[in-house]
């Protein structure tokens, strides 16, 4: 399939009524190829307890079924701790560090990092060039841990996936690489 027209939208937590405005707006559109991903953070500690293991399992199942209910189409990808887990991807191999502080992560993605629109601007081009290197190491990093995908649709695969991420891990790849095959 050839995509000659598309864009790309990114919307922030604090833009979600504005995105879940365009879920339904595009679920009237039958004739739409819009793809629909929201992107979550693990948003959780070194060594969780089992008790924050399932509270967090449960909010991201909670998100999930609230999306899926404004839009079958939307898909769910997870960073294993944060985002930043995807921005170290991007250097010569898999980060696969075990959590400490974000402080620390922060570092790790270069020691200029700042969490701000001008310094993603300042390394698009060099960004955009590792993205492939960046997929490669997020599937060597999840192969090594024995991460499999995960079904939003149980709790206990979102708990398990907890359990199993002793290192950081990210599924930002697989929103990458489906976009690719769109624009390509």
């Amino acid at each position: 399939m050839q995509s000659t027209n598309w864009q790309l939208k990114m919307y922030t937590y604090r833009q979600k009524s504005d995105f879940i405005k365009q879920l339904r707006n595009e679920r009237k559109n039958k004739d739409s190829q819009d793809l629909f991903f929201v992107i979550l953070d693990a948003d959780i500690g070194a060594n969780p307890s089992p008790k924050e293991i399932g509270i967090r399992s449960k909010q991201i199942h909670e998100e999930y079924k609230r999306m899926k209910e404004k839009n079958k189409k939307v898909k769910f990808i997870l960073s294993s701790r944060c985002w930043e887990v995807w921005m170290c991807m991007h250097k010569e191999g898999p980060y696969m560090k075990p959590f400490s502080t974000q402080e620390e992560l922060n570092k790790d993605v270069h020691e200029t990092y700042q969490k701000e629109r001008q310094w993603y601007k300042e390394k698009a081009d060099f960004l955009f060039k590792s993205c492939k290197q960046a997929s490669r190491n997020s599937k060597l990093s999840r192969n090594a841990q024995k991460l499999t995908l995960i079904d939003f649709e149980k709790v206990e695969s979102i708990q398990n996936f907890f359990k199993k991420c002793t290192q950081q891990a990210t599924f930002v790849d697989i929103l990458v690489d489906e976009l690719n095959e769109k624009i390509v």
